[in-house]
């Protein structure tokens, strides 16, 4: 196990830094980012998007894929984007209003 596991293993193991999310009929222990910049531009430019990402520990039952609903802090979201992080240990769910796009 490298640093990088280590340091994802130790944050996911803080309970103070975990929330839930649902994805489909799944909950997950999540845990969420601010964005400093809420404009997050995509293939064809600016997404209006919310300012933050929520970040899963891998592995994970099925990936998000982009456009399915999250219920996070009793609000209806959708994934615009899933990336990886380096080590490939956790997500990053890029949300979208439902509303948009």
């Amino acid at each position: 196990m490298g640093i990088f596991d280590r340091a994802i293993t130790d944050i996911f193991g803080c309970g103070d830094f975990l929330e839930d999310c649902l994805i489909g009929e799944c909950c997950y222990k999540c845990i969420c980012s601010p964005i400093d910049d809420s404009v997050v531009y995509g293939d064809i430019g600016a997404v209006d998007d919310v300012n933050f990402t929520l970040s899963i520990r891998l592995p994970v039952g099925k990936t998000p894929s982009r456009g399915q609903k999250v219920r996070f802090r009793n609000a209806l979201y959708k994934v615009s984007d899933v990336t990886y992080d380096s080590a490939n240990t956790s997500i990053a769910l890029h949300l979208q209003s439902v509303s948009k796009g």
